[in-house]
């Protein structure tokens, strides 16, 4: 679901009056951008909050410091694959839990890392770039979906209806999937979108005609339950996390980020009490509006990215 331009303005408006701002700057001297996903089960609202964070901070940003929107599953030749099985074509994404645990890996490093031109779903030709080269910019990157979604739903089990009879198709095992999502970096800011799993249902049913594979009311409360597991691990472990700096070194997203000319320890700065990334941001859509969470999400971002010293809050007085 887009957000529609007036919601867009009256968030504007009222993140301005909340924080006492009239825009907000990524920090003066800083060469990298600022990497925030945004996460939660099918009908809480990913994408349109996606859409909001990015809208939003163009219009609180000053030029030559942009606002970028990306997705996960891309719209590149993996992705459109993985399109395909989730809609139940190809071979079915619940029946292929190792190959659909490989192929979103293998798209999110092409998220990550590509650039050019690439052909979209539907027909149009979109210029799609990777995270990490718009990160090489004061960009404030948002993507709709990230490794997180992996942890949640691939380890879910499937029970389909297959050769006459039941069948469970087992998940992945959640540490198997972490390995092989280790290559991608944890964002700066995750933002977790929280819904009653009755209500998300309700919203993708009178959105659409056809529910895909992942949305079924038992698979929605199993993966609503891990998503809780997942943030609840990052609030404890946090993969980057500040008190042992030395140790990123021997991560594989470290590498990564060194190989996109990006020095991790400027990029992930330990100061304003920050414990480690990604920070942490949830919000919860059941009964509210787009206008109301979406400002709280904002809000919160904001605070947290000006106290360890990524975002700076500009009034007008400063500004003049």
């Amino acid at each position: 679901m887009s957000v529609m331009p007036e919601v867009v303005l009256q968030v504007v408006e009222a993140v301005r009056v909340e924080l006492g701002i009239e825009s907000v700057s990524i920090a003066k001297g800083r060469r990298y951008g600022l990497f925030i996903a945004v996460e939660g089960i099918d009908g809480a609202g990913v994408s349109s909050h996606s859409q909001g964070i990015k809208r939003v901070f163009e219009e609180l940003l000053p030029t030559g410091q942009g606002s970028a929107y990306t997705k996960e599953p891309t719209y590149g030749p993996i992705g459109a694959f993985l399109w395909q099985m989730m809609s139940g074509g190809y071979l079915s994404i619940l029946k292929a839990p190792l190959l659909a645990s490989l192929l979103f890996a293998a798209d999110r490093a092409w998220h990550l890392l590509a650039e050019g031109i690439q052909l979209g779903m539907n027909g149009d030709v979109v210029e799609e770039r990777g995270v990490l080269p718009l990160l090489r910019k004061p960009v404030i990157a948002t993507s709709d979906r990230y490794k997180y979604s992996t942890l949640a739903y691939q380890t879910q089990d499937a029970r389909l209806y297959a050769d006459g009879g039941l069948k469970t198709y087992p998940g992945m095992p959640i540490e198997w999937l972490m390995r092989l999502n280790e290559f991608a970096p944890p964002p700066h800011i995750l933002v977790f979108i929280d819904v009653d799993t009755g209500e998300a249902l309700r919203r993708i049913s009178g959105e659409r005609w056809k529910i895909q594979l992942y949305e079924a009311k038992p698979m929605l409360e199993a993966t609503r339950r891990r998503f809780r597991e997942v943030i609840e691990w990052l609030k404890r472990e946090p993969e980057a996390p500040c008190s042992s700096r030395d140790e990123w070194r021997s991560r594989l997203w470290y590498r990564v980020l060194e190989s996109e000319g990006i020095r991790p320890e400027e990029f992930y700065p330990c100061s304003g009490g920050v414990e480690g990334y990604p920070i942490i941001v949830e919000t919860n859509t059941t009964g509210t509006t787009i206008t109301i969470s979406l400002r709280e999400t904002i809000t919160k971002t904001i605070r947290h990215l000006n106290n360890i010293g990524l975002l700076d809050l500009l009034t007008r007085r400063r500004e003049g």
